[in-house]
């Protein structure tokens, strides 16, 4: 507990201090060895600052990255539409280096909007996302004597009932998932070449409780690509290093590795296909929840 307080201190020391050498911290991403700038135009974090910043924190390194930038600009894009200021957000306990990324460029949109970011261990993420149906919404149920808290899912109705507990409940209005460009054009990919379709998500869950894909439009080699610069720029090896990498959780089943050969075939002649899949996805989707409403 007193770890927890000592870390939340030295976090609010630190931004304090960025802001009175006029850093806007909305545009940095805090962890508590590294300094992630997501903007440096807006962040106006220039290469002095830097120096006084270092002078009271040398210890606290500083990763400036024109990849990161370009990360942060399609996040923001898809965050702008799906988390308004105020919101509850629900994370996944990082497993991989993706996890642990979106976790560092969502951490500024707690000041950015005002947003309150959760962290949960979900064990099975396909289980989960199943009982989000129409009606049910997730809440996090906290036990203050115990310091512990459970994830439950419950419809509008049940939630009106247990008027006595709304204190202890904290509703969720979105949980952000790392899957990544790559990582819906093979599930995309492997559907139809299992016979099954175009998989569609917007139509399973209500608005109530939104699933978020923030790097929906990230490549994996943008990702790759920063967490090699990292490697070679941090003097400390930090989570997002010395976890494996691990983009995505597919199978090795043959439909996976078929996919896998296409997506290496037309990488070489059609260099763009990706972001041309996901669209022509999305207009399908979007042209049958259309036709289902006006029935």
């Amino acid at each position: 507990m007193n770890q927890t307080i000592d870390k939340a201190n030295k976090k609010k020391e630190v931004l304090k201090l960025l802001s009175i050498i006029g850093i806007d911290t909305r545009y940095v991403s805090y962890t508590p060895k590294v300094l992630y700038i997501n903007d440096q135009r807006f962040a106006k974090f220039s290469k002095k600052r830097q120096v006084t910043f270092k002078k009271y924190y040398p210890k606290i390194e500083i990763i400036n990255s024109n990849v990161l930038r370009k990360i942060c600009i399609k996040f923001s894009e898809i965050i702008a539409n799906e988390i308004s200021p105020k919101n509850n957000v629900l994370i996944l306990k990082p497993k991989n280096k993706v996890d642990y990324l979106l976790k560092i460029v969502l951490e500024p949109y707690a000041r950015k909007y005002g947003i309150k970011i959760m962290e949960y261990d979900i064990k099975n993420i396909n289980s989960f996302l199943s009982k989000l149906d129409q009606k049910n919404q997730i809440f996090i149920k906290l036990d203050k004597l115990k310091n512990i808290d459970k994830l439950f899912f419950s419809d509008t109705e049940e939630y009106e009932a247990n008027k006595n507990d709304k204190s202890n409940l904290i509703k969720i209005d979105s949980v952000l998932l790392s899957q990544t460009l790559d990582d819906k054009v093979e599930s995309i990919l492997t559907s139809i070449f299992k016979g099954e379709g175009i998989p569609f998500s917007k139509s399973d869950y209500n608005n109530e409780t939104k699933i978020v894909y923030p790097f929906i439009n990230v490549p994996n080699s943008w990702i790759d690509t920063f967490l090699e610069t990292l490697e070679k720029e941090l003097d400390s090896k930090i989570d997002i290093i010395i976890k494996n990498k691990t983009l995505n959780y597919s199978n090795n089943d043959s439909y996976y590795k078929i996919t896998k050969s296409f997506m290496d075939f037309i990488e070489e002649i059609i260099p763009q296909y990706r972001g041309n899949i996901l669209k022509s996805s999305n207009f399908i989707e979007d042209k049958l929840i259309n036709t289902k409403k006006s029935k």
